[in-house]
């Protein structure tokens, strides 16, 4: 099947019953630092009809890049658009972590082995365990560094106390964003008060109103 190339924009069609064309904000800036486009071309119908790689198609024609695509010659190109959007995925989050520890180990392999440990989430792994709490979509970008908190296991055993854990907001971030912020500001007796008074803490909907009620809490007298 040969591949072909063009800058000739206006040949190209929507298919009929092909999702939307979303941002490609993400896309054109991964062009842009790697342009991989030659070797995953577009595929289109006799009449020119995208099939496949309606983003990269957009994303190529913002920047003012070449399209290289293939011909599908065959009639029942709507079955194929269905069938090759059923097998795409993008990667997860997840995903890129896993490619990270496989490829550059290190802290990234401590992470792992933290996660594995702790049986915790990577989405709140990345509150606990890092230096500087981190978004988890921080993992996607290939030169992102960050360093192991050096209190990163008496934090975690902190937040995995029985008296938290019964909390029904226990999983949400921003009580574990809060459970950090107060573990770094506060000594043992007030962390002790706020274990004992855990059932009084009230359900906020951010990390400051928690904090705010952490404080309440460990300033009472009893």
């Amino acid at each position: 099947m040969e591949i072909q190339k063009t800058t000739d924009y206006k040949l190209f069609k929507k298919l009929d019953g092909n999702r939307d064309v979303k941002r490609t904000n993400a896309l054109v800036k991964s062009i842009l630092e790697f342009d991989l486009t030659m070797y995953s071309p577009i595929i289109v119908s006799e009449d020119f009809r995208i099939i496949d790689g309606q983003h990269r198609f957009v994303a190529c024609r913002e920047l003012g890049l070449p399209i290289y695509f293939v011909v599908m010659r065959n009639e029942n190109v709507e079955k194929a658009m269905i069938v090759l959007n059923k097998c795409q995925s993008q990667w997860r989050n997840g995903e890129f972590f896993q490619y990270n520890v496989q490829k550059k180990g290190g802290v990234y392999r401590e992470l792992k082995e933290y996660i594995n440990k702790y049986k915790i989430q990577l989405s709140y792994a990345v509150i606990l365990f890092p230096q500087k709490p981190f978004e988890t979509k921080k993992v996607r970008d290939a030169k992102f560094v960050f360093e192991k908190y050096s209190k990163c296991d008496e934090l975690t055993e902190y937040y995995l106390s029985p008296e938290f854990k019964i909390l029904p907001f226990w999983r949400s971030k921003p009580f574990v964003r809060a459970i950090r912020a107060f573990f770094e500001k506060s000594d043992k007796k007030q962390l002790d008060k706020l274990k004992r008074k855990a059932l009084a803490i009230p359900q906020c909907a951010n990390n400051v109103q928690y904090i705010t009620a952490f404080d309440n809490l460990v300033r009472m007298r009893r």
